[in-house]
């Protein structure tokens, strides 16, 4: 077999699954920034909120990966923007907090303004402004200041 079919069969695999569950196009799309393909399929009614093993989100993917469109139309559609993972309670805003760009910044800016909430704890008692913080993202804990 060809080197090229094996890059495209491992592309095959690696795009089919994730986190070790069969990735529905909803999670794909999200995790490739394709925002049209995001409206598409929550038009045809695929759960917009769906899990994956460990409780990540279409918008937690998006927002990984920094996908500014891809994570506005999501929360336009209705995506909980305070959802959690299961194994250690971070949200969209934690997952954003954990990078310092320019998308990531919009990103967050697009989740406050459709509610999250600055004030919530992942399982290590952390906000989304202590991991910016910590990660010594000085620009980013900016945004992510609570309100006093």
């Amino acid at each position: 077999m060809s080197c090229l079919k094996h890059v495209s069969l491992l592309f095959l695999c690696a795009s089919s699954t994730l986190f070790g569950r069969p990735a529905t196009p909803l999670f794909r799309a999200a995790r490739f920034g394709d925002e049209k393909r995001v409206r598409h399929e929550i038009e045809k009614g695929t759960t917009i909120d769906a899990r994956t093993r460990d409780g990540h989100t279409p918008l937690m993917l998006a927002v990984r990966e920094g996908h500014v469109k891809a994570t506005r139309e999501l929360v336009k559609q209705g995506a909980n923007p305070n959802a959690t993972t299961y194994s250690n309670n971070n949200t969209p805003l934690m997952i954003a907090a954990q990078h310092n760009d320019e998308n990531h910044k919009r990103i967050v800016k697009i989740l406050k303004d459709h509610h999250a909430h600055l004030g919530l704890k992942n399982v290590k008692g952390k906000t989304a402004h202590d991991i910016a913080l910590e990660k010594k993202h000085t620009d980013m804990a900016k945004l992510l200041r609570p309100k006093s």
